[in-house]
């Protein structure tokens, strides 16, 4: 959306995907107002590590989530 904002894209296929997107973001990790889906902290390993680590709601998530939605 900053992007066709600042017409670095054009508004037409574009703002749409990007709402569409929005909307997939908040429908799958905000609810009850708290950002979801976000892992507790992580450190170097292989994929099956970071696949066990638990998710739940983090605050580091949180501000990540404001920051996109800025």
């Amino acid at each position: 959306m900053k992007l066709v904002r600042l017409k670095v894209l054009p508004a037409e296929g574009n703002l749409g995907m990007a709402r569409r997107a929005w909307v997939g973001v908040n429908r799958k990790y905000v609810q009850d107002g708290l950002v979801t889906g976000v892992s507790a902290g992580t450190g170097p390993g292989r994929g099956d590590n970071y696949k066990a680590i638990r998710v739940g709601s983090q605050t580091w998530g949180t501000g990540a989530y404001l920051m996109a939605a800025s």
